[in-house]
């Protein structure tokens, strides 16, 4: 069933919605639109994982009309992994505001180049969060976060992943030279 298909008058038991969590989606390519993102006003965290063919998290529906403000007056914390199609989380040019925005955790996205194509107000983020693999011995599996900022969050994603394309090219390297 696709909730969100029912039309803004049948979820409005949304708005108290705190937590949006969607994990193992294997046809979904996109969660919301910005008519939908503007009912869940409540909305504190965004989890999106292991969802294989999502490729943006919010997109305008064909019929909707184009919102020109998209407000997540609450939203402080987004967890985007393992999203291997995920490109960006908005491809519409809207101006978006994140007034509560205080960490944004990214990990296993390698096809996500920008996180939208326009700035964005984020006056609290502390920055780009991945998860890094710090093995004390080879059978240990710790991890730790590490926190990313150049500047503006497209900036630092694009950074993140130039990082990332870099180390897979000269591992690929590496292994042929054996």
């Amino acid at each position: 069933m696709h909730i969100w298909k029912k039309g803004p008058e049948r979820i409005m038991g949304f708005k108290n919605l705190r937590l949006l969590e969607v994990s193992g989606c294997k046809s979904l390519t996109y969660l919301f639109s910005p008519s939908i993102a503007k009912l869940l006003v409540m909305l504190e965290e965004i989890r999106v994982t292991s969802c294989k063919k999502i490729e943006e998290i919010l997109q305008r529906a064909r019929e909707e009309k184009e919102e020109k403000e998209v407000l997540f007056h609450k939203v402080n914390s987004i967890l985007l992994k393992d999203l291997p199609n995920l490109k960006c989380f908005c491809l519409e040019n809207n101006a978006f505001e994140w007034p509560s925005l205080k960490e944004i955790t990214i990990i296993g996205c390698p096809a996500l180049s920008m996180f939208f194509p326009s700035n964005l107000k984020t006056p609290k983020l502390e920055g780009v969060y991945e998860e890094v693999q710090v093995p004390s011995s080879p059978w240990d599996e710790n991890k730790l976060r590490n926190c990313q900022w150049k500047g503006d969050l497209n900036a630092t994603i694009q950074h993140m992943f130039k990082g990332k394309e870099k180390k897979r090219i000269m591992r690929h390297n590496n292994k042929s030279k054996l």
